[in-house]
């Protein structure tokens, strides 16, 4: 139920009103618009529980992002964040079980925050929950064989020889000066056709793939 005074011109009101079974405290104008100030309810400030969202406590000494210094909070670490965000309803997502039952989401056992520090980034889908992906993948390059043809094979000559009857010596000749002794020529043979391997390189280990990033705490509103 909403508890509030009639207002007349240049009046305002304090009152509360139940949000999501929480009491929480408003501000009216003498125009009717109404401003939530405590935010233990469904929505803050227009963001409703189970919001996700980038959290950066801190600065760079540079466009270049040259050194981060945190600037909120005692230290740049889960805990430090949880202690100055818990009390407005925000918790980092980290995969820490919560059972608190002012969250209408949280409120029960066996109940987790998703894991948002094992470089898992935020993908748009037509339903929410699901995962899947990878940071870096195995890249293998296996080598083959493979028998040369004829057009691969590199363009050479081969020596020729005739058969001389009267000395049974076997001479060099060329074509256009063809011993009119000799009754046949042969050509040599080079090559044995067989396959051959081509060899392969890789590396066989993980290989990252993410675009550049900026890391960051995502961050829940529980409450």
């Amino acid at each position: 139920p909403i508890t509030k005074p009639s207002l007349a011109a240049d009046e305002g009101a304090l009152f509360t009103k139940t949000v999501s079974t929480k009491s929480e405290l408003f501000f009216e104008d003498e125009d009717g618009n109404e401003v939530q100030l405590t935010s233990r309810g469904m929505v803050n400030a227009g963001v409703p529980v189970g919001s996700i969202i980038a959290f950066l406590p801190g600065s760079f000494k540079d466009g270049s992002n040259g050194t981060y210094t945190f600037r909120l909070g005692s230290a740049n670490t889960i805990a430090a964040i949880n202690t100055l965000l818990n009390a407005s309803g925000w918790y980092v997502c980290d995969g820490s079980a919560l059972n608190l039952s002012s969250s209408p989401i949280f409120a029960g056992s066996g109940r987790y925050l998703p894991n948002l520090t094992t470089d898992r980034f935020l993908m748009g889908d037509t339903v929410a929950g699901g995962i899947g992906g990878a940071n870096s993948s195995t890249h293998t390059h296996i080598g083959g064989s493979h028998t040369l043809t004829i057009d691969e094979i590199p363009s050479h000559n081969h020596s020729v020889g005739g058969y001389d009857f009267r000395g049974g010596a076997t001479h060099r000749i060329k074509f256009d000066t063809l011993d009119t002794n000799s009754r046949s020529a042969t050509s040599g043979s080079t090559g044995g056709g067989h396959a051959h391997s081509h060899g392969a390189t890789g590396k066989p280990s993980d290989a990252e793939n993410r675009p550049a990033y900026l890391a960051c705490f995502y961050i829940m509103r529980v409450v």
